[in-house]
């Protein structure tokens, strides 16, 4: 959290980026959690809490559009805990993300929604070592590909 860090010594009065340590616990899912303001220009840009007993596990994360309205949520709604060699290790282990998003309609204006989706772990090992092979990726034959990068599209060849 080093880019918090960096925000630590300014106030809201300096109108750079502060952020603000609520003083009272708030519940989320049952936990007793610090809440954590950034606070840019007087208005809060995003809202992280903080689950104490769980190792300051982020337990729910709010981020704020422009216009003060909620732009995109993330809330625990369950935990689970992987014993390790030095101690434990909590993590999310059921959630729910929300999103306001954008698009445009026949008409060419922007309409907005909200996503939402249900996040849940199965299984979860800490520590793992991975390698660059560990991000290789290979489509499957017959796969039809959009490369933005190149700007081509291909239909992968093969068995």
């Amino acid at each position: 959290m080093e880019w918090v860090s960096g925000m630590i010594g300014n106030t809201m009065e300096s109108g750079k980026p502060c952020t603000v340590v609520k003083p009272n616990v708030e519940m989320v899912s049952g936990e007793p959690c610090h809440v954590l303001e950034l606070v840019h220009g007087g208005k809060v840009m995003s809202k992280t809490w903080f689950a104490h007993d769980k190792g300051m596990l982020p337990m729910r994360f709010q981020m704020f559009l422009d216009d003060g309205k909620l732009g995109h949520e993330i809330v625990v709604l369950d935990t689970a805990k992987v014993e390790t060699d030095t101690d434990a290790t909590w993590y999310p282990s059921k959630a729910t993300q929300m999103a306001i998003v954008g698009a445009h309609d026949n008409s060419g204006n922007i309409v907005y929604g909200t996503v939402t989706h249900q996040l849940q772990v199965f299984e979860f090992t800490p520590n793992v070592e991975v390698d660059e092979s560990t991000f290789q990726f290979e489509f499957p034959a017959g796969t039809e590909v959009r490369d933005e990068v190149r700007g081509v599209d291909y239909t992968v060849m093969g068995k």
